[in-house]
């Protein structure tokens, strides 16, 4: 996903397509949301659970994340 943020904010292409992660993993674009700290994208019912524990591995390794990590994460809006 920041590799495709940075070729559009580059002005270097205006769609990046993102089929390959999606067809490994169809709920790879959740997985991404959680990365960068978006907690209000629609999950699907069944994996509500799963979302749940995902989120709290999320904060405990932004919790143990390096200073410079965590300055990078608290400008793309995730929990430090």
């Amino acid at each position: 996903a920041d590799h495709a943020n940075s070729i559009l904010m580059a002005g270097r292409a205006d769609l990046v397509c993102l089929a390959r992660p999606h067809l490994a993993n169809p709920y790879w674009l959740l997985h991404a949301a959680t990365e960068i700290g978006d907690r209000h994208a629609p999950w699907p019912l069944p994996y509500e659970a799963g979302r749940d524990q995902l989120w709290r591995l999320a904060d405990r390794e932004a919790q143990t994340a390096p200073p410079s990590q965590t300055a990078i994460a608290t400008k793309t809006g995730s929990p430090s």
